[in-house]
């Protein structure tokens, strides 16, 4: 998820988010991001963003142009593909406790008992282990909920 709809702005259509990541980046126009109707991902495309603040943007997206339009996509999370996305972060960490942590390789290295919240530097704990792994969405490789495991990049010797 790169950022979530918080409500209508305007009769127009335009639309106010709750993002930082959705003002860095630079959309193309044949560029599109997703939203999730029926957890069916549907392409949409930015017409404009308008920053408010640095965690706020006003957003016009190209099909929506009525004030009822946009209030149907009021709270509706905002993502880069149509696979959604998916990682801890869209659930909580509180729905990966029990998972277990697989390296790059493949190789289990433990089970998640808690996670950790350093000023938005979220770690993982593992069962039985005072290690703490940093967990960020560039370090996951895969999350796997059906089989309860998730796949991260590791450091060396940080095990």
């Amino acid at each position: 998820m790169i950022a979530q709809v918080l409500k209508s702005y305007g009769t127009d259509g335009e639309v106010i988010v709750n993002s930082p990541e959705i003002l860095c980046r630079q959309f193309e126009k044949n560029e599109p991001v997703f939203l999730l109707f029926n957890r069916l991902p549907v392409p949409f495309f930015i017409d404009r963003i308008t920053p408010r603040g640095n965690k706020r943007a006003i957003v016009k997206f190209d099909t929506i142009d009525t004030l009822s339009a946009a209030e149907e996509i009021s709270g509706m999370e905002i993502f880069l593909n149509e696979e959604g996305n998916h990682n801890p972060e869209d659930d909580g960490f509180d729905s990966i406790i029990g998972f277990t942590v697989k390296n790059s390789k493949g190789e289990s290295v433990g089970i998640v008992s808690d996670f950790m919240d350093f000023s938005g530097n979220i770690c993982l704990c593992l069962e039985g282990s005072d290690t703490l792994i940093p967990y960020h969405e560039d370090l996951l490789i895969d999350a796997d909920f059906e089989n309860r495991t998730i796949t991260l990049e590791i450091s060396e010797g940080l095990l």
